[in-house]
């Protein structure tokens, strides 16, 4: 008896644990504050500027946000705000050798602690 309540037990626990795992995620399949922002994200996001949406979508990034790249060309942060979601692909974070490497930030602009925006076109 005591033995098939246990193992009762320990079903339960497994089917709940189980289907919190299953819904962890958030409804919308955004990957919160990990991995690339995405096309579909942007589309989904109220916003209509680059800075506007990392800062809804991963506002995490922005508390280290040194610069980004773009068309092989360094941005200030500042200039996030001028540039419109509509033409943006993906948006990932990088360092600051790899920005350096993508769009030759370096001397004064670069920042070691810093992350930077790799800010990808469509095409």
């Amino acid at each position: 008896m005591f033995s098939s309540r246990l193992a009762l037990l320990g079903g339960c626990f497994l089917l709940l644990t189980s289907a919190a795992c299953a819904g962890g995620g958030s409804s919308s399949g955004r990957s919160g504050s990990f991995g690339d922002i995405t096309r579909a994200e942007l589309d989904d996001v109220d916003a209509f500027v680059v800075d506007d949406a990392v800062e809804l979508l991963r506002p995490n990034w922005m508390s280290r946000l040194s610069g980004a790249c773009y068309a092989e060309e360094p941005l200030s942060r500042d200039e996030l705000s001028r540039l419109p979601l509509a033409d943006i692909l993906k948006i990932s974070q990088i360092s600051a050798s790899v920005a350096a490497s993508k769009c030759g930030i370096s001397g004064m602009d670069m920042m070691a602690s810093g992350i930077y925006l790799l800010i990808e076109r469509r095409r």
